[in-house]
Parts: structure tokens; C-alpha cells; sequence
């Protein structure tokens, strides 16, 4: 059942009339979900019931009932004469979508009900939400949001799911719902006024969702405690971020008078809360400030100094139950105000009804309290709330007086447990003699309580007295007792402590036995570890070692234990393991013999032990052991023999590591070949790598795709990355000064100083990022990114066929290697050489991830432009525009192409100057360039003057001709009437510039 159908239904076996209004809000990154989508509840469950319009009627005349009595003024509007409105759940979801935008929007569940004998119909196409100053239409719902969800009940469910026809029939005497969507709404750290407009056969009638949803949370407010300091929230309905606000409104209107203690409480009868609501709670009652990752939802007062949420059932949400208990939560708000009040206002509290504000007077403010008032207290010992009961037991060890130490006495031999227990605990921890004495006879006499919960109590409350019952019960008490009493001398100290611990060592009772060698050990003394050590020696001549003894040898290290834990590498499974763990910390060479020597008879798990025991030993045969398991069933197994023989990283190794994974060749769903492949990347070594390069290229899907990950790995630690990330720094930074304008002091590369000289500065830098390639290359010069940048720094300096070579070795070494394949499809472009680029382009742009599809797909493009393929080119762009993100620099770039495209053409001596395509190819290039402007170019590409960007754009050139291009250029202008560079944030000049195509 939903979690409002149970708020609702509580003890009555109705249906659930409430459908489900779902305001999302929860933060998305990049569109994915923070939650899993669960999809919509099956059909004919309890979240999807059949509504009637008794039900549905009922229910809402509840909600009424509750709005009226917050704002007797204003009714809720649910009715025109023919039909009558309702809404259900509700849940906010805001979506982060790429690259920057963030989307709130509402799913809501709209319940029609037709009380009338003639059908009607619902103009559901009319329908709007008003939120925020804007009117909002459900067919303008955001496409990016459609992959999101909303909550209904306990399920979630995709709003591309959200079928909405433009009207609705309701047949006579039934109720229906319908499930709207609307985006658009206001995005921040509130609930924002949403009322929906919904257009009836006779009226239009505004229903306002957050007074709404008010209702739905029964919220009701009590002051407890001295002078009603203490506000006391109940839900008794569902709380869900819509009426959020609400709680927090209430919460706000408490502060103003005021108050500073305040506990929430969901109560036994509320509807389940999502995940986020019970963090948001729960982060409030915990932290001294707003916890600031639910910015969508309001953020709860902070200035109340004492605040605390108390969840009394079992929610939906999953919360734990280790918060306070509303016992817990109201005395520890009460405790800074009952110890400053006097003895009336104590007394006045006990005398009230409230079984908690009772207890917690009695907790905090029974020292206000004399003998005088022992009567009221003895009262209370009778009082029918087991809480105020223990409370009044605890304030009476306060007192020495003979009557309040014969009450206590009298509860010790009561027969309910947790009073004898609380009293024995308030005569232990009693600051009187006379309250000892008494604890002291009672023990003599025998005592109802537990002999080890004794134990315990007198241990904790440390004195003289006890002592000796300590010691007496820690030498001749049964098991369970002895060993309650070994702990408690040792955390008193008891100077004979080491006598009881060695006497415990030899009882007969294995519990006592391990018990006191336990403590014993923990003492860590020259005098324990002895006693320690030989007991040890002397159990490991009949038995393994315990797991008290594995921890004290490993401290140990006692040479003379060795010999004694050999012989059980031939024992049971379980105690070998453990020994060959400890003889791994503990041992020597001849242990590495011991171990090497039984390895062919271990199973695999202890083989894995044992190659680590080795590796611990620093023994050489734990290579020829692990080489021998490279071809093992065991994946574990093979993982760490991979580890062992990687350290060695020898020709041997990797011959080893090539043909084992070879042999696993035609294996489906074989984990060992990632560990293979991992190992051969980690050895790093040039052998290893054309090991890797030789599996990459066989026919098994695995094995070359391992390998291709054991490349990866093997580049990415190699020594000559670093240098490379450098010079690709200097690369990018004379890229991005060719394609711009301006001062140079503009465009300094980091912590670089820069000459006024553009070509001077670009020609430095090239040096520098050529002396930084060629140390890189005497480290390692089969990187594919040091071929990636050598082709890159060849291409500037008008080198191509050199460009060429490099980029087709970048390629060959990683064929997935995608900067590479665009680049050498540039200069294969330049050099005309059409046929080979394109093929480059294509595989770029398949494999590319999708907000980087559009460089290549601009690229890949324009080639296709200066091949003469202008139809295709622009097909391209038109194919795949709508599938990818857009943004500025895409736009940009789309008008490139059309630049070119229209170049192309006013070149063909075979075009005509009259043919149409030239006016469209302008046209659309002028367009794409102002939804740039418009969209935050400058801001996207770190470019403080665009328009001067623009007019030097050779992409751009032939299209200088053209009046609107000129007017958006700014070419007519005197320079001193243009417009001004924009200033650019430093956060928008990356290493990595803009690269128009």
C-alpha cells in the first residue's frame, strides 16, 4: 500500500482515494539519476488503486477539514458544480542536463471526480500551472527531461511514460485521473507557489497545490517542558517536498517567538518519506549549519539551538533505527532548561501528565529536589509509564537520606528487571557510604540480578567496596561470571590482576582460559608477555594457534614459536590457513622451503596465502611458483601470481604472461585475462608492450580488448608522460594564437613570459614543446601520444608529410586514440588527400564520446567541403544537428562549414552566380554565427574579441561579401566604434583552447 493510503486508512479497510502528484526534486548530473528508476508499480497493485467517488469525496473532505482549521479564511477550491478535484503525492525532482542548465519540473496526478448521472469531459489540453509570474503549458514540457522520474508511492516512474490526451471523458458516478507534466519552473532552495488551472464545464477553477498539500501533512504543534520552551512538531500525514515548505513555515513562526528547542517527530500513523526528505531531516538535527546538497529543497532554520527528529516507524525511506527515541530526544532538549529552574518548577513538571517531560525532569532536575520532596518522588515510583518509573529510581541515588536508600533497596528486590537494574545501578553509583552498605548486604543476601550484569554495574561504578566481591567472583565464580570479573579487575587496575589472570590460565573451562589470556596480553608488560609467551609455547604443543595467540605472536615475534606451528601446514584446512598467514610475519628462509614445498598440495585459496607469505619472506621461489599458476581455473589465484611475477617484469615474465593469456583464447567471460593483460601493462617494459600490441590484434574479442586496457595502463604510467602532457600544453596554447586576435599579453601560456611578437612567440613555444618531445622520446618512444604531438607540432610548422608519418604511428600503436585519427584526417584533407581522411573522420566520430561528437563531426565536414562534396557535408551536419548537444562552439563551427561550402561554390567556374544555393549556404552560416553570439560564445571559448576572431576566420572569409555577415562582423565599423572585447573569466582559458574547424 502507498505510503498516503496507509496515513489515510489506519485501522479502516478502505480504499485509497489519493493518486499521486509528483513535484521532482532531487539533483541529476549530467541526466542521470541519483535514485534508480524503478518504473511504475504493477498494474493492480495497492499504489495503483481503483478510485470511486466515495473514496476519493472522503478523503478530500479530510484534507478540507485540516486547511480550514491552518486558515479558516481561505477554503481549498476542489469543486465546480459538475465535477470535483483532487490531487495526490507529491515529490520534487530538478534535473541537471549538459552542459549547464537545470530544469525543475512537476508530474502530477489529477483526480476527477463526476458525482453527476451525465457524463463529462475534462479539457485536459487547457489545463496550466501558474508558478513563479508564469503561466506553464504541459505540451511545453522539456524534451531533456523525458529520460528523468518522478515518485509515486514508493516507485518511480519515467516521465517519457506520461501518456496526455487533450481531453478526458468521465462517465457518470466515477472517478478518473490523468497525469500531467510541466517544466519551466523556477530553480532554487524553495518550494515554489504552484497552483493549477484547471478549466471545468462551468468554471475554471484555481487549486492551489501547496495549501493542498498542507493538509495532507497533519502537521500539529505542541509546546512541552518549563514555560512551554519546547516545541514538539508531529507529522501524522505525509511529509514530501512540497509541503517541505510548510514545515519549514511552522518551524520559522516558532523562531520568531522565540524558541529554541524544537523536536520533529514523524509519527506511528505518517506515509512513508523518500530517502532525501529522512537526509534532510536527519543532516538538520546533526549539523550546525545547512547542509548544502539539498539546495532544492528549503533550507531549515539553523538558529534553533536544540534540534532533534525522532522517526517512530518503519518508512519507505529505509532510515535506521539508531536516532533518539521522542523519550531521548525531549530530555536531552530539556536538559539546559531544567538544570537552571528551581525546585517548584520541577515539582510543577512532575505533577503535569506528560509522561516525557516527567522523565526528563526527573533526569535533569531531581538536584533542585531535598528530602523534603522524597514522598513526591515515591509517588512516582508507582507511575503507569515505565519511563517516568526508571526516571524517579535514578533521581533517588541522589539522595543519602534512610528513606531514599530503603525506596531503592525496595526496587532492587522488585520483580520487574529494569527497575532492580536501574536501582542497583543508583546504589553503585551512589556518593553516600550508607547506599554502599546497603548495595553490600543485598549482594550477601543474594541479589535477583544477573551475577555477570553485577559484576558489570560495580565495575563501571569503581570503588574499595567492591573490590573484593569483584575478586572473590573472578576466582570461584561459574564460567560466565569469571569471566565478568576478569574484565572488570582489569579495568579497575587491581593490583593482583596478574595473579587472577595466571590462575585463569590454567581453569579447566576453555572460556575462563582464553578470557584471561586475553586480558593477559593486552596488558603488555614485561611480566604478562612472559606469562603470555610461555603459556603459548606450551598450548601450541597440542593445538593451533587461537586467534588471541596469532595476534600475540605476530607482536611477539618469538623466534621459538616457528618450530611449533610448522607441523600444522600439514593440519586441517582452517589452522592452516591461519598458520601459513602467521608464519608469513613470524618466519624465515626455511619457512619459504616449508611453504614452497607443500605449494602443489595447498588448495587454490591457500596457494594465494602462501605466494603472499612469500612475497612477505622475499623468497625467489615465489616467482617460479606463481609463473607455474598464471594458467590456474582459480581467478584469485591468478591475479596475485600476476602480482608476484610482475615485480620481476623479466623477458621470462612476460613470454609467461603472453602465452597464458593466448591459451585462454575462445574462453568466454574469463576474468584472468584482465589480470593477465593488467599485469604485461604494469611491467611497462618495450618487450611487454609489443606483447600487448601482438594480443591486441588476434581474432578473440576478449583478449584484444584486455589488451587494448593493458595499453592503456602501460602508457599511462610511462615515464615520458609527464613531459608529453607539457609540450601538448605549448602545442595547444600556438594552435589557439593562430586563430586569434589581439594583444599577446592576452594570451600568455602559463608561467610563461611572452614577447609582443606573435610569430616569435609561437615559434619559442614550439621550440620549447620540441626539446620537451625529444627528452620525452628518450624515455619511451613508442607512446602514442608523443607521436600524436609531434604530428600535431610538424602540422604548425607546415610540415604534412612528417605530420603524416607521426600520426599514422600514433594510430597504429592505439587505434582508439581519437585526437589522432581527427588530426591525420586534417592533414591528409590538406594534403588533398580526401579518400584516406574521411575514413579517419568516421571512425572518430563513431567511437567519440557524445559531447565531443561535434568537432569531429564539423571536421570530418568541412573535408568533405574541400573534396567537393558539398551535399554530403551538409547532409552530414543536417543528420546528426538535432542528435547531438548543442552549444556555441557547435554552432561556430556548422557556420564554418556552410563558410566553406559557399566558398566552394563561388569558386566552380561551372556555378552560376545566380544559383540559389549560394543565398542559403550565406544565410545559414549568418544564422549559426548569431545563435553563437547568442548562446555564450566568448564565454564557451575563452575568445575575449569574437567579431575580430571572426573577421580573421579563414573558414569565414569568402563570406566578407555578404551584407549580413558584414553587419555581424562589424566589418563596416571604424575600429573605434566596434564592440569592445568582453572580459573573459580565467576559469574559460584552458590548456586545452577552442579549435574552430
Amino acid at each position: 500500500m502507498s505510503g498516503r493510503a496507509r496515513a489515510a486508512t489506519a485501522g479502516a479497510n478502505r480504499l485509497q482515494i489519493r493518486s499521486f502528484l509528483g513535484v521532482c526534486s532531487g539533483l541529476l548530473c549530467c541526466g542521470l539519476l541519483t535514485a534508480p528508476c524503478l518504473g511504475a508499480p504493477p498494474p493492480g497493485s495497492d499504489a495503483d488503486p481503483k478510485l470511486t467517488p466515495e473514496t476519493v469525496i472522503q478523503r478530500l473532505q479530510e484534507i478540507e477539514a485540516v486547511t480550514l482549521q491552518i486558515d479558516p479564511q481561505t477554503p481549498l477550491q476542489t469543486r465546480t458544480p459538475r465535477l470535483v478535484f483532487s490531487l495526490g503525492n507529491v515529490d520534487q525532482l530538478v534535473a541537471i542536463v549538459p552542459p549547464t542548465d537545470r530544469i525543475r519540473y512537476v508530474a502530477l496526478e489529477l483526480i476527477a471526480v463526476n458525482p453527476t448521472a451525465e457524463a463529462q469531459t475534462l479539457d485536459v489540453e487547457s489545463v496550466r500551472l501558474r508558478s513563479g509570474g508564469q503561466l506553464l503549458r504541459w505540451q511545453d514540457r522539456h524534451s531533456k527531461i523525458n529520460g528523468m522520474h518522478f515518485r509515486v508511492g514508493e516507485h518511480n516512474r519515467l516521465v517519457r511514460d506520461t501518456e496526455i490526451p487533450d481531453a478526458l471523458s468521465i462517465p457518470a458516478h466515477s472517478a478518473v485521473s490523468q497525469w500531467l507534466v510541466f517544466s519551466g519552473l523556477e530553480v532554487g532552495p524553495f518550494v515554489p507557489d504552484l497552483t493549477l488551472e484547471v478549466p471545468g464545464p462551468d468554471q475554471t477553477l484555481s487549486l492551489d497545490v501547496r495549501q493542498f498539500e498542507r493538509g495532507v501533512l497533519k502537521l500539529h504543534t505542541e509546546r512541552w517542558g518549563p514555560a512551554d520552551c519546547l516545541a514538539v512538531l508531529t507529522v501524522s500525514g505525509e511529509l514530501n517536498s512540497v509541503n517541505a515548505g510548510s514545515l519549514v513555515e511552522e518551524l520559522d513562526r516558532l523562531c520568531q517567538q522565540g524558541i529554541v528547542r524544537t523536536v520533529i517527530v514523524i509519527g506511528p500513523q505518517a506515509a512513508p518519506i523518500s530517502r532525501t526528505i529522512a537526509d534532510w531531516l536527519i543532516q538538520w538535527g546533526q549539523e550546525a549549519s545547512y547542509a548544502t546538497g539539498f539546495r532544492e529543497l528549503p533550507p531549515l532554520p539553523t538558529m534553533l539551538l536544540e534540534r532533534r527528529v525522532v522517526f517512530l516507524q518503519s518508512n519507505a525511506a529505509g532510515v535506521a533505527n539508531d536516532g533518539p527515541t521522542l523519550e531521548e530526544a525531549v530530555s536531552q532538549s530539556l536538559e539546559s532548561a531544567f538544570s537552571r529552574v528551581d525546585a517548584e518548577t520541577v515539582l510543577q513538571a512532575l505533577r503535569g501528565e506528560n509522561a516525557y517531560v516527567r522523565a526528563a525532569a526527573l533526569q535533569h532536575g531531581a538536584a533542585r529536589l531535598d528530602a523534603g520532596h522524597l514522598p513526591a518522588l515515591a509517588r512516582l515510583l508507582t507511575a503507569p509509564q515505565p519511563e517516568v518509573r526508571l526516571a524517579a529510581i535514578k533521581a533517588l541515588g541522589q539522595f543519602g537520606d534512610a528513606e531514599a536508600i530503603s525506596l531503592l533497596v525496595s526496587q532492587v528486590k522488585s520483580s520487574e528487571p529494569s527497575a532492580a537494574e536501574t536501582a542497583t545501578r543508583a546504589l553503585a553509583a551512589s556518593g553516600f557510604p550508607a547506599a554502599h552498605r546497603a548495595l553490600q548486604e543485598l549482594i550477601q543476601t543474594g541479589i535477583s540480578l544477573p551475577p555477570q550484569e553485577l559484576v558489570r554495574i560495580l565495575s563501571l561504578n569503581a570503588r574499595p567496596t567492591w573490590e573484593p566481591i569483584i575478586l572473590e567472583l573472578a576466582q570461584t565464580g561459574e564460567s560466565k561470571v569469571r569471566q565478568a570479573a576478569i574484565q572488570a579487575l582489569t579495568r579497575l587496575g587491581h593490583p593482583q590482576l596478574v595473579s587472577v589472570l595466571e590462575q585463569g590460565l590454567q581453569s579447566s573451562d576453555d572460556r575462563v582460559r582464553e578470557e584471561a589470556f586475553t586480558q593477559l596480553v593486552n596488558l603488555q608488560t614485561r611480566e604478562s608477555d612472559d606469562l603470555a609467551i610461555a603459556y603459548t609455547l606450551e598450548r601450541l604443543r597440542t593445538a593451533p594457534p587461537s586467534a588471541a595467540m596469532h595476534q600475540f605472536l605476530e607482536r611477539i615475534r618469538d623466534p621459538r614459536a616457528v618450530p611449533l606451528l610448522v607441523p600444522y601446514l600439514d593440519g586441517p584446512d582452517g589452522a592452516r590457513r591461519t598458520v601459513i598467514d602467521l608464519l608469513a610475519k613470524i618466519g624465515d628462509q626455511t619457512v619459504a622451503a616449508e611453504l614452497a614445498a607443500r605449494y602443489d598440495r595447498l588448495s587454490d585459496s591457500e596457494k594465494v596465502q602462501t605466494l603472499q607469505a612469500l612475497t612477505l619472506l622475499d623468497s625467489d621461489q615465489g616467482v617460479e611458483l606463481a609463473l607455474r599458476s598464471l594458467r590456474s581455473e582459480d581467478v584469485t589465484l591468478v591475479q596475485n601470481a600476476v602480482q608476484v611475477v610482475q615485480q620481476e617484469g623479466t623477458d621470462v615474465v612476460v613470454q609467461n604472461l603472453h602465452d597464458a593469456t593466448l591459451a585462454l583464447r575462445g574462453r568466454t567471460g574469463v576474468s584472468a585475462i584482465g589480470h593477465l593483460c593488467t599485469g604485461l601493462g604494469a611491467i611497462g617494459t618495450p618487450t611487454a608492450q609489443q606483447a600487448l600490441l601482438d594480443l591486441r590484434d588476434t581474432d578473440d574479442e576478449a583478449i584484444s580488448r584486455w589488451a587494448r586496457q593493458g595499453l592503456q595502463v602501460l602508457w599511462n604510467q610511462s615515464p615520458a608522460h609527464d613531459l608529453v602532457s607539457l609540450a601538448d600544453v605549448k602545442i595547444r596554447f600556438v594552435e589557439r594564437l593562430q586563430q586569434t586576435t589581439g594583444s599577446t599579453d592576452e594570451m600568455q601560456p602559463p608561467n610563461e613570459a611572452g614577447g609582443a611578437d606573435r610569430q616569435e612567440l609561437m615559434d619559442t613555444q614550439l621550440q620549447l614543446a620540441e626539446r620537451q618531445l625529444d627528452a620525452a622520446a628518450q624515455l619511451d618512444d613508442n607512446l602514442p601520444e608523443l607521436s600524436l604531438q609531434k604530428g600535431k607540432l610538424l602540422k604548425l610548422r607546415g610540415d604534412q608529410d612528417g605530420a603524416v608519418r607521426e600520426l599514422e604511428h600514433a594510430v597504429e600503436l592505439n587505434d582508439e586514440l581519437l585526437e589522432a585519427h581527427v588530426e591525420l584526417g586534417q592533414v591528409l584533407a590538406d594534403l588533398e588527400r580526401f579518400d584516406q581522411a574521411i575514413p579517419h573522420f568516421e571512425y572518430a566520430f563513431e567511437h567519440d564520446s557524445q559531447t565531443q561528437k561535434h568537432q569531429t563531426l564539423t571536421a570530418w565536414a568541412l573535408a568533405l567541403v574541400r573534396h567537393g562534396q558539398l551535399e554530403e557535408a551538409l547532409d552530414l551536419i543536417r543528420k546528426y544537428a538535432e542528435q547531438l548537444p548543442s552549444n556555441a562552439v557547435f554552432e561556430y563551427n556548422q557556420a564554418c562549414v556552410y563558410g566553406r561550402a559557399y566558398e566552394w561554390l563561388r569558386k566552380d567556374s561551372e556555378v552560376p552566380q545566380d544559383d540559389p544555393r549560394l543565398a542559403v549556404f550565406a544565410e545559414e552560416a549568418v544564422r549559426m554565427l548569431k545563435e553563437a553570439f547568442d548562446h555564450g560564445l566568448a564565454q564557451q571559448t575563452g575568445v575575449a574579441d569574437m567579431h575580430e576572431f571572426m573577421r580573421n576566420d579563414p573558414d569565414l572569409k569568402s563570406l566578407h561579401g555578404v551584407s549580413a555577415f558584414r553587419k555581424l562582423a562589424e566589418l563596416d565599423r571604424p575600429p573605434e566604434e566596434r564592440t569592445p572585447p568582453m572580459p573573459v573569466p580565467e576559469e574559460t582559458l584552458p590548456n586545452a583552447p577552442f579549435q574552430p574547424l
